[in-house]
């Protein structure tokens, strides 16, 4: 993976963005039926004997953005080559045909370098895109990918007002200046001041899609993973546009009230919400204060540029031992205040989960061979580590005690 010095369980969900079912990824709040509210309150019980808790939260649907401003970044390295390359124009034609009318749209080509194509925003019917998509059709896939680079460049091009949005299409691969997290952050702190939001079609023999996921997180983007889209090239441009269109409520920092229950939040910054898909915070609960008692949480921020207040009822559910894997992702989150979560939404959180309980078996086998072969020690550290990822776990249960019961010997 090219994210830098990023935790095991970061690189996990990489694993899971490129095997997940074929629906539109992180696309949808996989928590919540129809009829239900627009949040969930989830809790478990901690390691230690806590509640952890983790909250979905989506905001109602809203009018389309008053202005649509695009910047559309399509990564032309040696990857993106063939098949993928002619794909990845099919959307982007189709991209560009489904914005609104009075859209403004910039075009930008990635690789080691980054090229505006067509010198800032444009509309979209205009001379200078057209001759943007043409040079784009001429450039030869060449290099590597020099991801914060190209996003910078993108920013850019859509001007000095804020509420704009980059597509990228490509495989978000950074081999060329690799991102760690004090970078990462970096980033993000540039996006989020000026409200952009990124939105990412992972496409591509591989693909970084913890990278492109943790962009979406922290910017009110999305994540779609082409490997796991039965739709067609020009199904994916529309939907994509549909998004670019949505609006985003962007939490001001300080003025986010959550239940005085909530001890700690992670992401330490509060997430942006959009009407799409959910947005994810988890953290420790006050000891003994889990209660039934129903709490408000009320976000003043700021939706397509107006000041705006929401609030939502929630009340906490009982623990659950389903999401007892919160402990390990919050003990990652913990190290740098969250801002490498890959968790875009309630989707992203639940398939994190799956994952973390299939290494646990995983390591339970390890952990068999190590005690059959006299490494006791060994087996029962790798059975601690199986139900820190799994707590419910028996078979990693009963092989911590029988390497126990041979150490103690």
């Amino acid at each position: 993976m090219t994210f830098g010095r990023w935790s095991n369980w970061i690189a996990m969900v990489t694993l899971i963005c490129c095997i997940g079912s074929s629906s539109w990824a992180f696309a949808t709040n996989e928590w919540l039926k129809d009829g239900d509210p627009l949040v969930r309150w989830a809790t478990s019980q901690s390691e230690g004997g806590g509640e952890l808790y983790a909250l979905s939260i989506q905001a109602p649907v809203q009018p389309k953005r008053s202005e649509t401003k695009v910047a559309i970044l399509v990564d032309t390295s040696a990857s993106q080559t063939g098949a993928i390359r002619r794909e990845s124009f099919s959307v982007l034609d189709s991209l560009i045909e489904n914005l609104p009318a009075t859209a403004k749209i910039s075009l930008l080509a990635c690789d080691v370098g980054t090229v505006d194509l067509s010198g800032g925003l444009q509309s979209r019917k205009s001379s200078a895109l057209e001759h943007a998509r043409e040079a784009l059709g001429q450039r030869v896939p060449l290099g590597t990918t020099n991801i914060s680079l190209a996003l910078e460049k993108a920013q850019k091009s859509l001007g000095e007002q804020s509420d704009g949005v980059v597509i990228y299409i490509g495989d978000g691969v950074n081999r060329s200046n690799v991102l760690d997290p004090a970078r990462f952050e970096s980033l993000v702190k540039q996006m989020v001041s000026k409200r952009t939001s990124i939105v990412s079609l992972a496409i591509g023999p591989f693909y970084d899609a913890a990278l492109l996921a943790s962009l979406a997180n922290h910017t009110g983007g999305m994540i779609f993973i082409r490997d796991n889209i039965t739709a067609t090239p020009q199904e994916i441009g529309l939907n994509l546009a549909r998004v670019a269109t949505a609006p985003v409520l962007w939490p001001e920092p300080g003025k986010v009230e959550l239940p005085p229950a909530m001890e700690s939040q992670f992401p330490k910054q509060f997430p942006p919400i959009r009407m799409d898909r959910d947005s994810i915070i988890i953290g420790d609960m006050k000891r003994g204060d889990l209660g039934t008692k129903e709490s408000k949480i009320l976000v003043h921020g700021l939706l397509d540029g107006k000041s705006v207040d929401m609030a939502w009822s929630v009340k906490p559910e009982a623990p659950n031992p389903d999401f007892a894997f919160l402990g390990l992702v919050l003990r990652d989150a913990r190290k740098n205040g969250g801002i490498t979560m890959p968790t875009p939404g309630s989707s992203a959180l639940r398939e994190l989960g799956l994952l973390l309980s299939n290494s646990a078996s995983d390591l339970v086998r390890s952990g068999r061979m190590a005690l059959q072969s006299g490494d006791f020690k060994g087996a029962a550290e790798i059975a601690d580590e199986a139900l820190r990822r799994d707590p419910s776990n028996a078979a990693a249960a009963a092989l911590r005690d029988a390497a126990r019961q041979k150490t103690d010997k």
